[in-house]
C-alpha cells in the first residue's frame, strides 16, 4: 500500500480487515450522475445535483451527489445541461468506484460533494433522518471500529478534500467536525482514525495547518459524537484560504469504497501529540457506548 501523502493522522490498516459501510459505491446498478456548466458556487444547475436510494449498501440508505462549477464552465447550447462543447466538472458513481474531473482543456475549476444525510432530496445537508454509531456499526468487530478505509484508484495532480461528521448540526454551535485533508495524488489504500473528528478546542480548531497535511480543523462548540452521528459529507477539491489552498483546475480523481475499520495494530501518527487527546476521548466514548 502507498501512503497518499494527506494528514499527519494517517494510518495504515489491514485492507482484509472487516469493515462496517460508509458507501461501496455500487447501487444505483446503473449508475449515479451530476455535471455543472454554470459559473459561481453554489448554483444549483439543471443537472448539478441528484438523490439515489434507498440502498443497504449507502450510510443512511441515500446518496446526494452534487457539483459545482467556480469557473471556466461553459453552456454552448444555453439547455442547463453539459453536453457536445460544453465545458463542465463531473461527479458520478458506478461500479464501486466515485469519479471527479474537471474538464482540463478549458480550466474548468470546480468541486464536487458526496452528502450521507438520509432522505432530504435537497443540496443543502440535512440532520437527523438517520442515526449511526460509528464505532459499533455492522461488520464492526466486537472491539469496535476506529478508523475510515477508502482507496484512492486514480488522481492526475495533488488536491485538497473535506470529511464533515455532524451529530445535530452544521456551524450553528452544535456538535460537529470538519477535517480539511490535503492530498497529494498519489494511489493507495488508506485509514483516516476516527480520532481526528474528537476534538472542540480553540487549540487546534480553526487554527490554519495545525500539522503537516491537515489544512484546518473546524468545530462545533462540541465535538462530534460519534456513537450518534446524523449526517457524514465528502468534498473534493475544496479550498481553503485561510491555509493558503486554492481550489485546483483539471482534477480527474477516482476514489473506492469508503469502509470502517477496526484500530490497527500499529499507528502511524506524526502528529502524535494533536491525537493523543482524541484518541484518549475516542476510546473512552467505546466503552461508553458498550
Amino acid at each position: 500500500m502507498k501512503k497518499l501523502g494527506i494528514a499527519s493522522a494517517l494510518l495504515l490498516a489491514s485492507a482484509s480487515a472487516q469493515a462496517g459501510i460508509v458507501d461501496l459505491f455500487t447501487d444505483p446498478a446503473l449508475g449515479q450522475g451530476v455535471t455543472d456548466n454554470q459559473n459561481g458556487l453554489g448554483v444549483v444547475s439543471t443537472d448539478a445535483f441528484n438523490e439515489s436510494g434507498a440502498f443497504p449498501t449507502v450510510l443512511g440508505g441515500y446518496r446526494d451527489l452534487y457539483v459545482d462549477a467556480a469557473s471556466g464552465a461553459t453552456d454552448i447550447n444555453t439547455d442547463g445541461l453539459c453536453n457536445g462543447f460544453d465545458a463542465c466538472s463531473r461527479l458520478s458513481v458506478f461500479n464501486g468506484v466515485l469519479s471527479f474531473s474537471n474538464d482540463a482543456a478549458t480550466g474548468v475549476i470546480g468541486q464536487g460533494e458526496v452528502q450521507w444525510d438520509g432522505n432530504d432530496n435537497s443540496s443543502a445537508l440535512t440532520f437527523g433522518n438517520y442515526s449511526e454509531n460509528f464505532y459499533f456499526q455492522d461488520g464492526c468487530p466486537v472491539t469496535g471500529c476506529d478508523a475510515f478505509q477508502f482507496d484512492v484508484i486514480f488522481a492526475d495532480t495533488g488536491f485538497l478534500f473535506t470529511i464533515g461528521i455532524y451529530t445535530d448540526g452544521n456551524g450553528a454551535g452544535d456538535s460537529w467536525t470538519e477535517v480539511d485533508l490535503l492530498s497529494s495524488g498519489s494511489a493507495g489504500t488508506q485509514s483516516l482514525p476516527f480520532a481526528l473528528f474528537d476534538f472542540a478546542n480553540t487549540a487546534v480548531c480553526g487554527v490554519p495547518n495545525p500539522v503537516p497535511g491537515v489544512a484546518e480543523i473546524r468545530c462545533g462548540t462540541n465535538s462530534v459524537d460519534l456513537t450518534n452521528v446524523s449526517a457524514m459529507r465528502l468534498i473534493l477539491n475544496g479550498a481553503n484560504a485561510a491555509a493558503g489552498v486554492t481550489r485546483g483546475a483539471a482534477v480527474d480523481l477516482s476514489i473506492g469504497a469508503i469502509t470502517k475499520v477496526p484500530e490497527p495494530a500499529t499507528l502511524a501518527l506524526l502528529g502524535a501529540g494533536l491525537m493523543a487527546g482524541g484518541l484518549a476521548r475516542a476510546r473512552r466514548a467505546k466503552k461508553s457506548a458498550a
